[in-house]
C-alpha cells in the first residue's frame, strides 16, 4: 500500500473526528498525515515541536508557555496536532476524539529521517543543518524505537518519550486509539 493510499484510508476512518492527535516516532509520517488531513478538512494542523520549542527548532519553551498553547488548541472546535510528545500533551489526548499512533519500524524511521535530511539539505531548507546534528538525532531515533518502558520509568524527565512508553500510555484510551502499522 502506498503512503497516499494509507492517508486516504485513515482520512475515511477519521471522517467523524473533530479533534485528532497524531503521534509517532521520528520518520513515522506524522507531518505528512496531519498536513493531508488538515488540507482535506480546511483546518489548522499544529506541529507540537512549535509548542515545545521556540520557533519549532530553538530553545525549549517554559511549561507555562506550552500549557498556554495547549489550552488555546483545546478552545478550537476542530483541531489536528502532531508530534512525538506525551507529558504536556495529556490534555490533548483526553480531549481528542481520535488518537492516531503511527507505528513504523526503527529501520523505516531512520531511513525516512536520513532521506528528509538529505533532501532538505539539497533544497537548502534544512531547519537542522549539518551531518553532526543528523548523527546525534539518529541516536535519538534509535533510542526512541528501541527503549523499553522500564528505561522510560527510570528517566527523571517528565517529557521523556519512546515508542514503548507511548503504547503504554495509550492503553488508557483504548476506545479512541488507532494504531497504524507501516
Amino acid at each position: 500500500m502506498t503512503r497516499r493510499q494509507v492517508i486516504n484510508l485513515v482520512a475515511v476512518a477519521l471522517s467523524d473526528s473533530r479533534r485528532i492527535c497524531i503521534i509517532g516516532g521520528p520518520g513515522s509520517g506524522k507531518s505528512t498525515l496531519a498536513q493531508a488531513l488538515a488540507a482535506d478538512r480546511r483546518i489548522l494542523a499544529t506541529d507540537l515541536d512549535a509548542v515545545r520549542y521556540a520557533g519549532g527548532v530553538g530553545a525549549e519553551r517554559s511549561a507555562e508557555d506550552r500549557d498556554r498553547d495547549v489550552a488555546e488548541i483545546l478552545q478550537r472546535e476542530h483541531w489536528i496536532v502532531e508530534g512525538i510528545y506525551l507529558g504536556f500533551c495529556r490534555p490533548l489526548f483526553e480531549a481528542a476524539d481520535t488518537i492516531v499512533f503511527l507505528d513504523v519500524s526503527c529501520f523505516v524511521g531512520v531511513w525516512r529521517v536520513i532521506i528528509r535530511h538529505v533532501k532538505s539539505d539539497l533544497s537548502r531548507t534544512n531547519r537542522h543543518p549539518g551531518y553532526r546534528k543528523l548523527f546525534r538525532f539518529l541516536r535519538f531515533v534509535r533510542h526512541y524505537y528501541k527503549a523499553s518502558v522500564d528505561m522510560a520509568q527510570k528517566s527523571k524527565d517528565p517529557e521523556y518519550t519512546c515508542r514503548a512508553l507511548a503504547l503504554k500510555w495509550f492503553e488508557e484510551w483504548p476506545d479512541k486509539v488507532v494504531i497504524v502499522v507501516g
